[in-house]
């Protein structure tokens, strides 16, 4: 079952690692709204770089295969698709 939820609960990790970007566009023109969605866009491509992801995700990746390899998934593993997977092979 850990298997099955690998890519899951390392999504969930990336996911809090990034944490939630609110973009709130300024502007009373159409011109100004689609500069400052250019902006922001600028702003969020620097701040998060291609390197910045690559660790984001090597760190997420490295830590759920530490808990597969260490059989220790029930207590670190969250999530409804846990508890589907648990249920179905209850039945």
């Amino acid at each position: 079952m850990g298997i099955q939820l690998r890519d899951d609960e390392i999504r969930l990790r990336v996911q809090q690692a990034i944490g939630a970007k609110v973009f709130r566009p300024s502007g009373s023109t159409v011109i100004e709204l689609r500069q400052s969605y250019k902006d922001e866009a600028d702003r969020l491509s620097f701040e998060l770089t291609d390197e910045r992801y690559k660790l984001i995700v090597d760190d997420a990746t490295r830590s759920v295969d530490e808990l597969l390899a260490l059989d220790r998934l029930f207590r670190r593993f969250r999530g409804k698709r846990m508890l589907r997977l648990l249920f179905a092979k209850a039945d």
